[in-house]
């Protein structure tokens, strides 16, 4: 199992979001560009909370205006990271993401087609278009591809990964978990497939 966390391997441990290796597995934690111990410190900044204007944030603006989005790159290291398992010996390698790194972990799968056998995504957003409606929203620029709504929004990507994805308590725009019913709405409305839906936790704040 390759699990891409929310802010840092580290970070997402000590909250409890760190999913354990169950029978026979093998759990692998990837700290992507911009995340956990790779996190640039340029600006003194911590990876606590939304710091608004802290290296996340810089470093995304950056990638945009080079037209090398922070995203992309922090894509292309989950998709070397399962080639680097395949390479290893693992024949069969289940990709998990949680927050922003559910984002990551979601186009990841799409490129990568079978290497990864299942796709969990925990706390991930629903879709881009929710943001784009909420005036003030906790998701970073850096999870957020230059001009996606003029071709594609997420529950395009979710269909894509079909049977392969279960989606574990989405976040809304607050990255909040919804109520199960809003959220099993919101998923109709989206066109999202309700059998990827799972709920373990109640509405509120993570």
């Amino acid at each position: 199992r390759l699990y891409v966390p929310h802010r840092g391997t580290r970070t997402d441990l000590q909250r409890g979001l760190l999913p354990a290796a169950g029978p026979g597995e093998t759990l692998f934690a990837l700290d992507g560009r911009g995340q956990g111990e790779s996190l640039p410190l340029v600006y003194n900044v911590s990876e606590e909370e939304n710091a608004a204007y802290g290296a996340d944030f810089f470093y995304a603006c950056c990638g945009s205006l080079l037209g090398e989005p922070l995203l992309g790159g922090a894509v292309r290291d989950i998709l070397a990271a399962l080639r680097l398992l395949r390479a290893s010996g693992y024949t069969e390698v289940h990709l998990e993401g949680c927050g922003r790194g559910a984002i990551r972990a979601a186009f990841a799968a799409l490129l990568a087609g079978d290497a990864a056998a299942s796709v969990r995504l925990r706390h991930a957003l629903l879709s881009f278009e929710e943001l784009a409606r909420t005036p003030i929203h906790r998701w970073p620029f850096s999870v957020m591809p230059p001009g996606v709504l003029r071709r594609f929004d997420l529950p395009d990507v979710y269909r894509a990964l079909g049977a392969r994805l279960t989606l574990e308590d989405p976040w809304n725009a607050a990255a909040e978990c919804w109520p199960e019913a809003q959220a099993r709405r919101q998923a109709r409305r989206l066109g999202i497939p309700a059998r990827a839906l799972r709920f373990r936790e109640a509405a509120g704040p993570a």
